[in-house]
């Protein structure tokens, strides 16, 4: 006895767009995370560096 299963005509093209669109809608969630990731690290206002000795400074401004 011998069982065949039959896919619908058409069925391998929706999987492969399925494929497809889910990629791309990932690149752009990825995008948009990499985008607010950068401005919330710009609204912090925290200092690039931080100073931890000073060497030869007199404090003067020139």
């Amino acid at each position: 006895m011998k069982v065949v299963y039959n896919a619908p005509s058409g069925y391998s093209t929706i999987i492969v767009v399925i494929c497809f669109m889910f990629a791309i809608l990932f690149i752009v969630v990825g995008i948009i995370g990499e985008y607010i990731a950068i401005l919330f690290q710009e609204t912090k206002g925290r200092p690039i560096y931080i100073v931890e000795d000073k060497v030869n400074f007199d404090g003067k401004n020139k």
